[in-house]
């Protein structure tokens, strides 16, 4: 269990969730009014209804992974840099973020 849990005010803005999200490096985040959870904001969720907080968040995992994962092939979520497609996994390959089916193209040329 987490002890300082990090939540939001439905009243919030959209692209404060998805700062808030990038900083703490999480892709859930809590959604409470009044003390009572009312609901749980993805980061998915983010993107779907705002794509341009897109970049917010790949960033931010780009920046997790190259800190935490530098030398290991660890899945992030995040926008394929080929495709443009958002995908909950994506992997390291040849220096760009790419989603499975852009990676196994790649590595079949």
């Amino acid at each position: 269990m987490t002890k300082n849990l990090i939540i939001i005010d439905p009243g919030s803005e959209l692209n404060q969730a998805a700062r808030l999200m990038a900083k703490n490096s999480i892709r859930r985040l809590p959604v409470v009014n009044n003390g009572i959870l009312v609901g749980i904001l993805t980061s998915t969720d983010v993107l779907m209804v705002s794509p341009e907080l897109t970049e917010l968040l790949v960033e931010n995992a780009r920046m997790e992974n190259q800190r935490e994962y530098s030398d290991s092939e660890k899945s992030v979520p995040g926008t394929c840099e080929i495709c443009g497609n958002f995908v909950e996994y994506l992997d390291v390959y040849d220096g760009k973020f790419l989603c499975e089916e852009c990676k196994e193209d790649l590595e079949d040329e």
